[in-house]
């Protein structure tokens, strides 16, 4: 099945990010339990669940490019990819709790996961809805087989036979799911990213160096993250070749923070 340059872009950086997050985490989480070492073991899954965010895509290029169909229902694509951001923000609030606020971790694990769960009752609350004219409305996230001229953020055009495309999600602009998940990233941001940071400042020697690593790890998904939030391909020119390049960098997320907490 030949793909459109775009399509296979997108396509095979969401596998190369998905297999560096899933071995790179699972090697980190097997050096943890070897250890003893709590943190690596927590992450490692952090590792893991970043990598699996792009599981969707991953999943739609393969059953392209092999089996010559899209994933059925496309909606598919948004369940197994963004049902599972609170997992990894969970697992990012213990670190942040240990790293950076360990007076607080309490609360700061409590709140992000109170956070997940709402995140997760906007998904499933309106995750299906279909219109009279066949065409498939999602109000959480909407995704294309092919640019159509004129469309709104939140439908899914589905069309049928078009195998050159695959399906690309972005989030809607009036869902509470779309702020929560910018709000999540920007806690990666501000709270990891720029914690590390200061208490790589605040340290000297293997510490620090320590602590940098760390901040490198967050500030990498960051970029990766909110680039394919925000970032729509079919409307921004460069927007496809911005996301192939911090998409590669993602795939280093996990070796920055498996070096940042490894003993």
């Amino acid at each position: 099945m030949v793909l459109v340059l775009e399509a296979f872009i997108l396509g095979i950086t969401s596998v190369m990010i998905f297999i560096a997050g899933v071995s790179i985490g699972l090697f980190t989480i097997a050096k943890g339990a070897k250890y003893r070492t709590k943190l690596l073991v927590v992450a490692g899954f952090v590792t893991l669940t970043m990598g699996s965010y792009w599981l969707g895509p991953a999943v739609e290029f393969f059953a392209v490019i092999i089996f010559g169909v899209h994933l059925t229902p496309p909606e598919w694509y948004i369940f197994l990819s963004y049902t599972q951001i609170p997992f990894g923000i969970i697992f990012m609030g213990i670190l942040a709790g240990e790293l950076v606020l360990p007076t607080y971790k309490d609360g700061v694990l409590g709140s992000l996961t109170a956070l997940g769960f709402v995140y997760w009752a906007c998904i499933f609350s309106t995750l299906f809805v279909t219109m009279s004219n066949g065409v498939t409305n999602v109000l959480i996230f909407f995704t294309e087989y092919s640019p159509v001229p004129g469309y709104l953020p939140g439908y899914v055009y589905f069309v049928p036979g078009d195998l050159n495309h695959i399906i690309d999600g972005y989030p809607t602009w009036y869902s509470p799911a779309l702020f929560i998940a910018v709000f999540m990233d920007f806690v990666v941001l501000i709270l990891l990213g720029g914690g590390c940071l200061i208490k790589a400042y605040q340290s000297s020697g293997l510490l620090r160096r320590k602590f940098v690593y760390l901040a490198i790890g967050f500030v990498v998904f960051f970029i990766a993250g909110i680039s394919d939030i925000v970032i729509d391909t079919t409307l921004v020119e460069w927007g496809i070749y911005w996301i192939a390049i911090a998409r590669m960098i993602m795939c280093t997320q996990g070796i920055w923070i498996y070096l940042g907490l490894r003993t």
